[in-house]
């Protein structure tokens, strides 16, 4: 069976550190997302809560971005059985689903980012200096 990944906001967190008119300059931003629990969901449908936490950190310190949330993974009450006993045992939760939290939180804060007027915390896609100066 096929898992359904829902994931929702507990807490956002932006802050520019500088000035709205301060020039940015040359910035990098290192993020850093963070698997907290993995939790048996009580309910009518078979489930785990898998808690997260997102962070942007940008150099020079002109902005901050902090992501809370959880994912609820529901599916084969077996498959579950088998994510959650791989997580007690400290290993990571599915490629998939990492994915689907990945997105969500990167999304988030590249919104949170453009709110701010700060850096997005994804790199963009580069154009080669050889592909620039190709004949069109």
């Amino acid at each position: 069976m096929v898992l359904k990944i829902e994931v929702y906001l507990k807490k956002v967190n932006g802050e520019r550190l500088n000035g709205v008119t301060d020039p940015l300059g040359s910035t990098t931003v290192d993020t850093n997302l963070s698997l907290a629990k993995v939790e048996k969901q009580n309910g009518l449908t078979p489930a785990l809560k898998a808690s997260f936490e997102f962070v942007a950190k940008y150099t020079p310190a002109i902005a901050s971005i902090q992501l809370s949330g959880v994912a609820v993974i529901t599916g084969d009450e077996q498959e579950l059985a088998i994510i959650y006993n791989e997580c007690a045992n400290k290993r990571p939760l599915p490629v998939a689903v990492m994915q689907v939290i990945s997105n969500f939180a990167f999304v988030t804060a590249t919104l949170t980012a453009q709110n701010l007027n700060v850096p997005w915390p994804i790199p963009l896609p580069q154009i080669p200096n050889s592909a620039a100066q190709l004949p069109l």
